[in-house]
């Protein structure tokens, strides 16, 4: 502890004290560990998979963009080898355009895949309504 300042200290002993055996002294490991449970508190799954699970893309947010947050948010909630399936999951449930959804629906796609319709739905519906904004000539 002599290498940390006076904050640390102060931190440090305001922390609840470890538990140990009677023969058991204090290391640096056990020290190491309660500042990292102090400023990494555990993440509640449940609250983080909820999260998840309520994610749906925003108005005027591009796929790829939804897609980031629903990888991020999967992050904290410990899919393991599910994660792509829970995220291609979260990614039909959660889409605006309802066209798509039903086509992932029916074709039951891997997540890439999935990406990659909905992506090209949407830049065909822009470049749509770019070409529909044109005035025609009279």
């Amino acid at each position: 502890m002599t290498c940390v300042g006076p904050d640390s200290i102060a931190l440090y002993n305001s922390l609840p004290e470890p538990l140990l055996g009677p023969n058991q002294q204090l290391t640096v490991a056990m020290v190491k560990q309660r500042f990292t449970d102090y400023f990494e508190p555990k993440i509640n799954i449940t609250f983080e998979r909820f999260k998840f699970h309520k994610m749906a893309q925003q108005v005027n947010e591009k796929v790829e963009e939804f897609v980031g947050r629903l990888r991020v948010q999967a992050k904290r909630c410990e899919f393991q080898h599910l994660q792509n399936e829970v995220i291609r999951d979260q990614l039909v449930i959660g889409l605006l355009n309802e066209d798509v959804r039903k086509v992932l629906l029916a074709e039951d796609p891997q997540l890439e895949a999935a990406v990659s319709k909905a992506r090209a739905s949407e830049l065909a519906n822009n470049a749509w309504k770019k070409c529909n904004r044109r005035k025609l000539p009279k």
